[in-house]
């Protein structure tokens, strides 16, 4: 499990199980990536450009800078690497091997008030393999310190046509929510109405956060 102890303002080292790792399918050339360095918006667009992708999505998750009336110094993330990265694995290979749209809804419970409903009325008169409906899929978590207004997640997904990529970009950052093995906590400074500086929070899973 993640350490309890407060951490110092500079990104810590890698834990033994908590360390930065990065794999591309051979067969696809899809990426999933946990990182502790600043994550680049513009390397994920590059990875899944390709001349037959049609359109392009990126999701990219940033720090806000208030959480439940308090204010947020900085993101910690931590990770068990050997599990997480396989985990991600399995969420690429699923994306290409589900039919899309999927029969399940896209969203979770938690999250779809806050997020657009896709229309899912067209569909194409041949069935197009679920492997051929997908061009490209980029994933990458940064570990560690990830300051107010940086990114800590990106999900970066091209399709032939841009209903696809949106729903694929969709349904991976749930899936990375819901199974990876990346814990979180907020560092807290003052609270916005006093110079008391709140407890940090504890270290929960993504899962376990409520969108609100």
């Amino acid at each position: 499990m993640p350490p309890t102890s407060t951490s110092p303002a500079a990104s810590p080292e890698p834990t033994s199980h908590s360390t930065p790792v990065k794999i591309i399918l051979q067969d696809t050339n899809d990426v999933a990536e946990l990182t502790y360095d600043a994550l680049d918006e513009s390397a994920a667009l590059r990875h899944v450009r390709d001349a037959s992708a049609g359109g392009t999505v990126l999701f990219v998750g940033t720090t806000r800078d208030t959480f439940q009336g308090k204010r947020v110094l900085r993101l910690e993330y931590e990770a068990y690497s050997k599990l997480a990265i396989k985990t991600l694995e399995s969420i690429l290979r699923r994306s290409r091997s589900i039919e899309w749209p999927p029969p399940a809804p896209l969203t979770t419970s938690s999250s779809s008030s806050s997020l657009p409903s896709i229309s899912r009325t067209q569909a194409p008169d041949q069935p197009i393999p679920a492997s051929q409906q997908v061009t490209r899929i980029f994933i990458a978590h940064r570990l560690g310190h990830v300051p107010v207004g940086e990114p800590s997640i990106l999900v970066c997904a091209s399709a032939p046509h841009r209903r696809r990529a949106f729903e694929v970009a969709e349904w991976a950052l749930e899936q990375v929510k819901k199974d990876v093995q990346v814990w979180k906590r907020e560092v807290y400074g003052a609270s916005l109405d006093s110079d008391q500086v709140a407890p940090d929070g504890v270290w929960k899973g993504n899962k376990d956060v409520q969108v609100v």
